[in-house]
């Protein structure tokens, strides 16, 4: 959007271009670092440019739309000694690293299983293009959630089932759901993928099940809940599980609130810039953001998208 991108340089005192390619920028040899924040089309084709004129560079979510330009990506930065990270944020969320915290503590038990549920309502800001990608705002969205998911796990994970119900509208499905096979401490644990398309109302949520606690994330509001086990499930006992849901919910509605208000709640792209700027300096890749976590979040996707169109 040429309007925006000058609106942009003018708030923030540096240079525009309107171009098709990379080549088209007459200014790209002053510049030693790249984030390309353009529509999914553009992601592979950018990224292999960027590899080739010698730029770092940070890309929004998904690496690509195709197989073939994912793999373009991958040898075009191969080639180099250049840092490459993908925009993977929410599990650097305040969120999510207490989530990590207190996995690591052993506080919610063994872990039994893993789902993330997104809900989207058609009526809320969405962009123009999403109908143009294969399953439509699936595959605009689910990098969050299967990285996510895929952080929590021992090494890869792996599409299992896959089962789409419902109509197709813009190329999203209605009901999308994944199995997911992955381990956790070494144990075999079901992992899930639910997505509802036409709901009332747009919430996502990750939700870690054990055997003393329940641990949810709220996606969007970066609120970290943990409901401990309610034993009998007596009046007692759900009294406690209620007052601990809601108590907990509501801190997390002000403290997040309070870091919105001040333009303090980043979702964790501070940290997502930080780890990508160290990288240049230490000349290695990112850690939990780099091509090879790229790489696999999108062969996920395709794997999901191959399976729903077959």
């Amino acid at each position: 959007n040429a309007e925006r991108a000058a609106t942009a340089a003018r708030r923030y005192g540096v240079k525009s271009a309107q171009a098709e390619s990379l080549e088209q920028v007459g200014w790209l040899d002053e510049i030693k670092a790249l984030a390309i924040a353009t529509p999914p089309f553009c992601h592979g084709r950018l990224a292999s440019e960027a590899a080739r004129h010698g730029l770092h560079t940070v890309l929004e979510k998904p690496l690509s739309v195709t197989e073939e330009e994912s793999l373009e990506v991958q040898d075009a930065f191969a080639a180099t000694d250049l840092s490459f990270a993908v925009v993977h944020n929410f599990q650097f969320s305040r969120a999510a690293l207490r989530l990590q915290r207190d996995l690591a503590r052993g506080r919610l038990g063994e872990v039994t299983s893993i789902t993330a549920s997104q809900w989207s309502n058609p009526r809320r800001r969405l962009p123009s293009w999403y109908g143009k990608l294969p399953l439509g705002l699936f595959f605009d969205e689910s990098p969050h959630l299967l990285y996510l998911i895929r952080g929590l796990a021992d090494g890869e994970i792996d599409v299992e089932r896959v089962t789409a119900a419902g109509e197709f509208v813009n190329q999203t499905p209605h009901i999308l759901d994944v199995s997911i096979k992955g381990q956790v401490n070494g144990s075999e644990v079901p992992m899930f993928l639910s997505c509802n398309f036409r709901s009332a109302v747009s919430e996502w949520y990750l939700s870690v099940f054990g055997t003393e606690a329940v641990a949810i994330i709220d996606i969007f509001r970066d609120i970290y809940m943990i409901i401990p086990n309610d034993r009998k499930h007596t009046a007692k006992d759900i009294m406690t599980t209620s007052l601990a849901g809601t108590i907990r919910h509501w801190l997390g509605v002000v403290a997040s609130g309070t870091r919105m208000i001040a333009g303090r709640l980043d979702y964790g792209n501070v940290e997502v810039y930080r780890r990508f700027g160290e990288s240049i300096i230490d000349r290695r890749q990112p850690d939990g953001i780099g091509l090879a976590d790229a790489l696999a979040v999108h062969r996920l996707q395709r794997r999901i998208v191959d399976d729903v169109l077959a």
